[in-house]
C-alpha cells in the first residue's frame, strides 16, 4: 500500500481526489461533482448529492438519482479518520490560497475539487477522463501500470 501511495502521491493536483476515491468507493463523476457543503471533515463524513456529467458538450452537476440495483442514490456516508483529516487539511488550505491571491471565499455550493482557484467556483469542473488519465500517469512505470484502474478503486 505505501507504494500505491507514493504513487498517487506523484500528482498533487489530484492526490486527495485520488484518495477519496480509494476511500470512499465513491464513482469518478460523483469524486469530482462534490461541493464544499457535501465534504464535513469535523464529522468525518461525506454526503453525495450531485453528479458530474457530459450532456451537449458540457459538463453540469445533475442530482444523484436513486438506483438500488447500482447502490446509487443520494447518501452519506462516514469516512475513515485519516481521510478526514486529508480534507480538512485540503480545504483549509484552499480556503488561505484564496484569500492569499484576493480571491473571494468558498462558497458551500462550490466544487470541493475545482480544475482551477480563479473563476466560478461552482462550474470549475474536472474534465473525468484527464483525471482518469492522471490517475494513469501516476502508475506508469510501477507494478500497478496497467493493473489499476480508477473504476478498480470502488
Amino acid at each position: 500500500m505505501a507504494e500505491f501511495h507514493t504513487c498517487l502521491l506523484s500528482n498533487q493536483k489530484h492526490y486527495v481526489s485520488f484518495w477519496t476515491a480509494l476511500g470512499t468507493s465513491l464513482r469518478r463523476s460523483e469524486v469530482l461533482g462534490l461541493r464544499v457543503k457535501d465534504v464535513v471533515p469535523e464529522l468525518a463524513e461525506i454526503s453525495v448529492v450531485k453528479k458530474l456529467i457530459y450532456v451537449d458538450g458540457l459538463y453540469i452537476h445533475e442530482e444523484v438519482k436513486k438506483n438500488r440495483k447500482m447502490g446509487q442514490g443520494i447518501r452519506t456516508m462516514g469516512i475513515d479518520p485519516s481521510l478526514s483529516l486529508l480534507l480538512g487539511e485540503y480545504i483549509e488550505q484552499s480556503r488561505l490560497e484564496r484569500k492569499d491571491l484576493g480571491l473571494p471565499s468558498l462558497k458551500e455550493e462550490d466544487l470541493f475539487f475545482p480544475s482551477s482557484i480563479e473563476g466560478d467556483q461552482d462550474t470549475a469542473f474536472i474534465n473525468p477522463d484527464s483525471w482518469s488519465d492522471a490517475f494513469r500517469a501516476c502508475l506508469k512505470g510501477t507494478k500497478f501500470e496497467g493493473r489499476i484502474r480508477p473504476h478498480d478503486m470502488r
